[in-house]
């Protein structure tokens, strides 16, 4: 986090809530946005690169990147020629 104002907002003892969907932080009424790229969020939904690295091997970038569908059909995860976010 990059602003002045959330370090001094976020001291020991100060209320911190994480909006991951909402891609938000608040603090002391404070709102504060941040980005994920689309891998960041594919380990995030992992449970973070260990738990991904337990479930993939060393085949995890290829298994938190392949392309995963919703029930509707749409893409949840770019694939291979898509421009990715890094």
């Amino acid at each position: 986090m990059a602003d002045d104002a959330f370090c001094e907002a976020a001291v020991d003892g100060a209320d911190i809530v994480i909006d991951v969907d909402g891609r938000v932080v608040r603090v002391i009424e404070q709102d504060f946005a941040f980005t994920l790229s689309d891998l960041e969020m594919a380990l995030w939904e992992q449970g973070g690169m260990s738990n991904a690295f337990a479930k993939w091997g060393k085949q995890m970038l290829d298994g938190v990147t392949t392309p995963a569908r919703s029930s509707s059909g749409s893409k949840l995860l770019p694939e291979a020629g898509d421009d990715l976010k890094w």
